[in-house]
């Protein structure tokens, strides 16, 4: 063959099976594809048998076709010596790039969007030939008829094509002459003209010339010639279309002035009022516009305002000698109605008092205000038929309500003929063997004696078709009898079920990947071929790989069912997202100061589901003595699936800290496990190993041996967190928990011996619609061990000590000042080495607010935060805490809530200030 290098041949000999007298099945494959050629070779040996009908094999090509990016497909039969099936299968070529070359005006990404063939693709040979006429014709369009497009193709070494086109002899086409109503446009034009921005010397862009017709149509009607209409550009090319005639032909009509009268309060001012006769969209401006559409519009909005009785007159006026036509509505909205009484007639089974709460309970907004809206009584009338529906009342019908004006006030009575209630004697329930009666009747919330309520016995229904798909039933129906064929009184109501087959995934193929490798993905599925229909297992499925963050979009199509064998196979189709991203974010906060970070992530490396990210954070904070320039760099490199689940992670951290008694630098490298179990519980376990070297640390500070010089910690780390929450960023419901454990040991090449318990809790509960409240507790426990404890040091290093203060531990003072210090001296933060808290090696902490809604985005929030740190883990009391009470406003955006608040100290010691101020953005 003369594909040699890009088809594959496979001829199977098949003796059993159905095949008679050594049927011989050829397959070829164009072009050579690892990836699907033994799939095709599977499917079509399973399809195509030696009796296949005509319809059988038509929905076989059509499988096929949904199932891989197949180009064409030939089937032959040959009956000779040896009878065979032949089948010839042309795949899709993949552009492994597309290069767009030469200069033109046109931006590269407008163009590259015309060629619709993205690298990493597929297209069909004809692709290519129709790529360059559509191209040609859109550079003719945009201004360049004259251009000529050269395509190339060249195979790589794997097969893919890389596809160069190349834009020559383009040349623009330039207007050489505008001519509007057959007279040539100049600067002695038509004033009204000359806002057509379209000259001679323009390119021949049809686009642009579009858009500057549409802007003068615009113009036009600014200018109060509200009914005018201009001809579609034509555009006459000179005979080698290097110059072009534009021609445009316009009709002005009358000017025309839209007022109104009447309309004093701002809710009817002139603009609404235009805007709800559509002034934007008409053309016309007839009697029939006047009286259909614009008189009913008025009156429509004035009624749904409460004014049930507004009066709309117009009158018209021209003016010949100045081309204008003046159109004037005289409004009268008279009085707004409010309801004075809503009453029943014709109720016997339910009283009126039951069907006045339902009908406040339906009522929109303006009538549950008693404001008279007739729209929105009508709607209200109808949903108490839909409540005696769901009350077995299933004949009952309800009049147009009868209004009476008295004054102001309107009554409102509403005739209700009830019918005969429809109550269920039990159910016959037929088709069904998955389930038996007994467990079917258990989804059926009506029971013997109550009334039949259709749309709770459609919801029940439908809960049962999800039963029978979790059991891999996907087509299974459940079919209830219209309300129309239901029967009064005591009836047994018949339940019928189609249960179908049991449905099970077939072959599983992936489409859109172009970087990430297919075993990437597929290890994220929770199914596989073979297992019973899960649509939970589809939808998990979709969710994990959707967490991963390479794909923009992931979807899991069902193909068409095979009836022979019950088997469905599917195609994970996935958008890959842009690798590589850097992300700069400036901030401020109390805490902080001025603070900027710079990320760069490098997500799925070569496709392989590797990450590596690098963070940095500079930051300066004004209450700085020292003016230390904070700093931290991180960088981390994430192996997914190290050991099973279990991913694996390496990180490299540099930092400097200013604190109050003492400034840090530290260097850590990290070697870490992390496993997933549910979406909500993630663990982890890491090794540690950090080097610290204290510096400008106070006279007189409180200090171990430990932190008196330079030092090496190493330590396991481990945490679980439990995550509820509805938001990451700003949750209105929900709860998060982290449990956290340090372990330092001299063995793990560790200086010290110390330990570190840390708990974590936030709880969010939502009180009433936005209204809602939170409240974070933290529990935290250390101290030394081993040789460090035998030599008499008891506190942990200082900076790993706990402390409280600022946006997220305590608002009232400033960053980390309460913590270690007697309670007869100021926690203030201050110049003085006594009021810098020393830290402690115990903590208890609280944080509460209630969050109000103001209006959309904006909370006010009132709050009470306490707790302490404690110099030893014997003298932690949750009696013995600083506490404060404050208020703040909070603006929710999509990166989390800014939070301005103002902290009250209510136990305030000599020296302490009244209050402090906080900014910070994201919840504590």
């Amino acid at each position: 063959m003369s594909i040699l290098n890009l088809s594959l041949i496979f001829s199977l000999l098949f003796v059993s099976n159905g095949w008679a007298n050594s049927k011989k099945l050829d397959i070829e494959i164009e072009p050579a594809n690892q990836q699907y050629s033994s799939e095709i070779i599977q499917f079509f040996q399973n399809a195509l048998e030696p009796d296949v009908s005509g319809a059988e094999l038509s929905d076989t090509l059509r499988r096929a076709y949904l199932k891989w990016p197949v180009y064409t497909i030939e089937v032959t039969e040959t009956v000779d010596s040896v009878d065979s099936w032949t089948v010839r299968v042309k795949l899709k070529e993949i552009a492994a790039s597309v290069e767009l070359k030469g200069e033109f005006e046109i931006s590269k990404k407008t163009l590259l969007d015309q060629i619709q063939i993205e690298p990493g693709s597929r297209y069909a040979p004809d692709d290519l030939e129709t790529l360059q006429i559509k191209l040609k014709n859109y550079l003719g369009y945009r201004g360049f008829p004259n251009a000529k497009i050269d395509l190339n193709t060249a195979k790589t070494g794997d097969g893919q094509t890389h596809i160069t086109i190349e834009i020559v002899d383009h040349e623009p086409c330039t207007i050489k002459d505008v001519y509007i109503n057959n007279n040539p446009i100049s600067d002695d034009s038509n004033k009204v003209y000359r806002a057509y921005e379209v000259r001679p010397g323009s390119r021949c862009d049809a686009l642009e010339i579009l858009k500057n017709t549409e802007k003068l149509k615009a113009n036009l009607r600014h200018k109060n010639y509200l009914a005018n209409s201009i001809s579609k550009p034509e555009l006459t090319y000179s005979d080698d279309r290097t110059k072009a005639r534009l021609e445009l032909f316009i009709d002005l009509g009358m000017q025309i002035d839209i007022k109104f009268f009447g309309n004093t309060f701002a809710f009817e001012r002139d603009a609404i009022l235009k805007n709800m006769i559509g002034i934007k969209d008409e053309t016309e401006f007839n009697q029939s516009w006047i009286e259909s559409k614009a008189k009913e519009s008025i009156i429509s909005f004035y009624r749904e305002k409460g004014y049930a009785k507004p009066l709309v007159e117009v009158h018209e006026a021209i003016f010949q000698k100045r081309q204008e036509r003046r159109i004037i509505f005289n409004v009268d909205r008279g009085p707004k109605f409010n309801i004075e009484s809503v009453a029943f007639k014709g109720n016997e089974a339910i009283s009126s008092e039951t069907l006045s709460n339902q009908f406040w309970g339906f009522a929109p907004n303006k009538t549950k205000k008693r404001v008279f809206v007739e729209k929105e009584v009508l709607l209200t009338a109808d949903s108490l038929l839909n409540f005696y529906q769901s009350q077995g009342y299933l004949r009952s019908t309800i009049d147009d309500p009868k209004i009476t004006y008295k004054g102001k006030n309107v009554s409102i009575l509403i005739q209700i003929s009830e019918g005969v209630q429809s109550t269920l004697g039990g159910y016959r329930i037929s088709g069904n063997s998955v389930f038996t009666n007994a467990e079917i009747e258990e989804f059926m919330e009506i029971e013997k004696g109550q009334p039949i309520d259709p749309v709770l016995l459609r919801k029940n229904a439908d809960a049962i078709e999800n039963q029978y798909r979790l059991r891999g039933y996907k087509y299974a129906t459940v079919t209830l009898p219209k309300v129309e064929q239901i029967g009064e009184n005591e009836i047994f109501y018949p339940i019928d079920i189609q249960e179908g087959s049991k449905i099970k995934f077939g072959q599983i193929s992936f489409r859109g990947n172009r970087i990430t490798k297919e075993y990437v993905i597929d290890r994220e599925l929770v199914f596989e071929s073979g297992d019973i229909y899960s649509p939970l297992k589809i939808r998990d499925s979709r969710r994990k790989l959707l967490q991963l963050g390479f794909f923009d979009g992931v979807s899991v199509e069902e193909l068409p069912i095979n009836p022979d064998t019950n088997v469905e196979d599917l195609v994970v189709r996935v958008s890959e997202r842009k690798r590589r991203s850097v992300i700069l974010r400036p901030g401020y906060s109390t805490d902080d100061g001025v603070r900027g970070t710079v990320e760069f992530r490098y997500s799925n490396l070569f496709g392989t589901g590797r990450n590596f990210n690098s963070f940095l954070r500079i930051n300066r904070r004004f209450d700085s003595e020292d003016n230390i320039l904070e700093r931290r760099i991180v960088l981390t490199y994430r192996e997914p699936y190290l050991l099973d689940k279990i991913h694996g992670k390496v990180s490299f951290i540099q930092e400097r800290k200013d604190e109050q008694q003492f400034d840090i630098e530290r260097t850590s490298f990290i070697l870490g496990l992390e496993r997933n179990f549910q979406s909500w519980i993630n663990t982890s376990l890491s090794w540690e190993l950090e080097f610290r070297n204290p510096f400008n640390e106070l006279p007189g500070a409180i200090l171990s041996p430990i932190d008196e010089s330079e030092a090496r910690f190493g330590s396991l780390r481990t945490f679980a967190d439990f995550d509820r929450r509805n938001d990451l960023l700003n949750a209105t419901s929900g709860t998060f928990h982290r449990l956290e454990f340090d372990f330092y040991n001299k063995n793990l090449l560790s200086d010290a011996d110390f330990y570190q318990v840390f708990s974590r809790n936030n709880f969010y509960y939502p009180i009433y619609k936005r209204l809602r409240s939170i409240l974070s507790l933290r529990l935290g426990f250390s101290g030394t061990y081993g040789d460090t404890s035998q030599q008499g040091i008891k506190e942990i290093p200082i900076e790993k000590r706990f402390r409280i203060g600022g946006n997220n531990s305590f608002r009232g003072v400033g960053l980390n000042c309460i913590g270690g210090l007697p309670s007869n001296v100021a926690e203030n933060c201050s110049d003085e080495l006594l009021s810098q808290a020393p830290g402690g090696n115990a903590l208890f902490n609280y944080m509460f607010e209630v969050l109000i809604p103001i209006f959309k985005d904006f909370d006010f929030a009132v709050f009470s935060d306490g707790g302490n740190a404690y110099l030893q883990n014997r003298g932690f009391d949750i009696f013995d805490i600083r506490n404060s009470l404050g208020f703040g406003f909070r603006y929710n955006t999509f990166f989390g809530p800014m939070r301005l608040d103002y902290g009250i100290l209510l136990d305030r010691r000599t020296g302490e200030p009244f209050g402090t101020l906080h900014f910070a953005v994201g919840q504590f």
